[in-house]
């Protein structure tokens, strides 16, 4: 069915947007079933962005009710043979208003400085009825001045904004940045790229359109292709915000306006650019075979987001070191903190990386005070075993590019079926044979200890472990109102977790002293190994105290010492 879309946000500081979708229906056709998605591909959690909607009604072309009743919590029902018409035409619209004011990369937001449009939570689509080059046209404040977007512009003149796409999947996989923002652009390989800044930033000497273009160019050279005509990067420059979201051909960054004159966070924004633009190719192009065509109204698990998540999260970092922006130091510095985290993940005894993948939906995208003590995470465990894939790729003499080749080259073969785990481990096996594949299977599908010490020492890397400085009793703290302080975490097996220490306690006081955020800094300083520990805590309003006894802070990653230079540049340049 042809549809066409219309979007209007009239006063933008109500937040409110108005959908109209217009469509003709054929003779035999006495109802039409439309949905708008639970969740968005590329953030595996159900959102239920139809609570978003505020009202909705659908008539006839002549302005005549049609009969409408919502038949699910995302699903409404249009019935001709229900609606009380003169006639039976055969054209129809559906009319709702959607508030958008969640920021988010993955949530539609407007206000009086801007609008950011995301297409699952904003633009319904059929049930059971495939939707053909469906038609966007975008009205907006007359002070707003463009819109950035990957749909294909067709707009007859400078005074319409009106888009297409191929189908439905593709049109809500283009977000919509629209206001007065920023922009600017390079080509590459024949392919305009744009660039889309959306907030107010500190000033600073960095030179982002440069490196973005450094990354974009080795990225779309180490694939060997470029599977789109266009790109739009999305950049919202926010305080106190982090995040990131992959698209067929653009995807949306949200970082801490304040940091990108800093060293270290400048290189986290690059990270995120290089892992959204690897997207492109991991996952909206080799994907796990669950994953498309999407069932956007129900969970859609795969066991296989540690490929598509884990190998783009070893590579983002990588490819910043490997493009000259970033120095053999600071990346080894990444790998240091990600080994350190790693290490104090208890969850790891009990979750495989499969098992992780599959419990995405319910887990990972809502953690709580238990998540370190009982899960792992596909994105920083997948990164260390594809970084132990690479170095054993590089122990055979096998470029770790050939990997990427062959996923490629698997794709291109049948480009409308996904990949299944299966087919990664033969790849692995046929690049450099069964025992490494026996050994990248173990690190995926089970929770054996995986011997970084060992791998590391292959290419000239030796991982320094020390006792840490200081005595533990396995917890940590956040402030609230600015001084009172309550645990966050417990750790599995650790002092307070053997004492019966909750997250959630309030600390009130400390052998009898009562303590506030300010005595945290000289706290830790005053105990000993083996120190009884007396806390008195609020939980649940009532007062109680819970004896503990401090610990010793097991090894901890200290750093790495490179023995060989040489041997460790040229694995990871390898």
């Amino acid at each position: 069915m042809k549809l066409e879309y219309l979007l209007v946000i009239e006063d933008p500081h109500k937040h409110m947007a108005k959908v109209v979708i217009k469509g003709r229906r054929s003779n035999d056709m006495n109802q039409l079933r439309f949905f708008l998605p639970a969740w968005c591909p590329g953030s595996y959690m159900i959102r239920d962005y139809a609570r978003h909607i505020v009202s909705l009604q659908a008539m006839q072309g002549n302005g005549e009710v049609l009969h409408c009743i919502k038949e699910t919590k995302s699903t409404w029902v249009i019935d001709w043979d229900k609606s009380e018409l003169s006639n039976q035409g055969l054209d129809f619209e559906l009319v709702y208003q959607i508030y958008c004011f969640q920021i988010s990369v993955r949530s539609s937001y407007i206000d009086v400085s801007h609008a950011f449009i995301n297409g699952p939570g904003t633009f319904m689509g059929l049930v059971d009825h495939p939707v053909e080059e469906p038609t966007l046209e975008v009205v907006f404040p007359q002070l707003w001045s463009k819109i950035s977007t990957s749909l294909e512009d067709i707009s007859p003149t400078r005074d319409v904004f009106l888009f297409k796409a191929d189908d439905y999947d593709s049109f809500i996989d283009c977000p919509l940045e629209i206001g007065c923002h920023d922009t600017d652009g390079f080509m590459h390989g024949g392919v305009p790229f744009e660039l889309a800044f959306y907030g107010r930033v500190l000033q600073h000497k960095n030179q982002l359109k440069a490196d973005i273009k450094r990354i974009v160019e080795y990225i779309s050279t180490l694939w060997g292709n470029i599977p789109f005509d266009k790109y739009c990067f999305i950049s919202h420059f926010l305080r106190n915000q982090f995040g990131g979201l992959e698209h067929g051909n653009s995807s949306v960054l949200i970082f801490d306006s304040a940091l990108l004159g800093k060293r270290k966070e400048y290189l986290d924004y690059l990270s995120l650019v290089a892992h959204e633009y690897f997207h492109a190719w991991n996952i909206k192009k080799i994907r796990p075979i669950e994953l498309g065509p999407f069932d956007y109204q129900k969970e859609n698990y795969t066991t296989l987001l540690w490929l598509v998540e884990g190998l783009t999260t070893y590579m983002d970092d990588l490819i910043v070191f490997r493009t000259g922006i970033g120095q053999l130091e600071e990346y080894l510095e990444i790998i240091k903190n990600t080994l350190k985290k790693y290490d104090k993940n208890a969850g790891k005894r009990f979750q495989t990386l499969e098992e992780a993948s599959f419990d995405a939906w319910i887990k990972l995208y809502n953690i709580d005070e238990n998540f370190k003590n009982s899960n792992v995470c596909y994105y920083s465990k997948g990164k260390l075993v594809f970084m132990a894939l690479h170095i054993l790729f590089f122990e055979k003499g096998v470029p770790f590019s050939e990997f990427l080749k062959a996923l490629w080259n698997l794709h291109q073969g049948r480009p409308s079926v996904g990949i299944k785990s299966e087919e990664v481990f033969q790849i692995v096996e046929g690049l450099a044979g069964v025992e490494v594949c026996d050994e990248f299977t173990r690190m995926i599908s089970t929770t054996e200890d995986i011997d970084f010490d060992f791998l590391f020492k292959k290419i000239g890397i030796n991982i320094k472990r020390a006792p840490g400085a200081s005595v533990s009793i396995g917890a940590s703290v956040h402030i609230k109102d600015s001084c009172r302080v309550f645990v966050k975490e417990v750790e599995l097996d650790g002092s307070a977790f053997k004492a019966g220490l909750n997250p959630g306690d309030e600390i009130i006081g400390v052998d009898g002293v009562r303590i506030l955020a300010e005595d945290l800094k000289i706290f830790p300083d005053c105990l000993g190994v083996d120190t009884r520990v007396r806390f008195q805590v609020s939980r649940a309003g009532q007062l109680m105290e819970v004896d503990t006894i401090t610990e010793a802070e097991g090894l901890v990653v200290q750093g790495l010492e490179v023995l060989d230079q040489n041997l460790v540049t040229n694995c990871f340049m390898n």
